[in-house]
């Protein structure tokens, strides 16, 4: 599973261009191939990106988003669609580890 959600970020990166900065987090809801968890706690989220500005973090999750609707989807991308922009220091984070 790991090596899937790694796959997903590196096409998150691949549509939205790298972002170097910190301060707002994309992060997606855990999935299996049974299904996404959307309402799973945002401690057990991945994050998969980081952008300096809340605005670039929704325009890229966005994009994201529109690319997964427009076509077929598996449950991994599917997880994109239930994504959120976080910023760095949301309170529902404190004590997350991100890997």
């Amino acid at each position: 599973m790991f090596r899937k959600l790694t796959l997903a970020a590196i096409a998150l990166g691949i549509l939205c261009g790298q972002a170097q900065a910190s301060g707002w987090y994309v992060i997606v809801p855990p999935s299996t191939n049974r299904g996404v968890y959307p309402y799973a706690v945002l401690s057990l989220w991945y994050q998969v990106d980081q952008y300096d500005t809340a605005r670039e973090c929704g325009v890229a999750l966005n994009s994201v988003q529109e690319s997964v609707r427009a076509k077929p989807h598996d449950w991994i991308q599917e997880s994109f669609l239930y994504g959120l922009c976080v910023s760095s220091d949301d309170p529902r984070l404190l004590g997350r580890r991100w890997y």
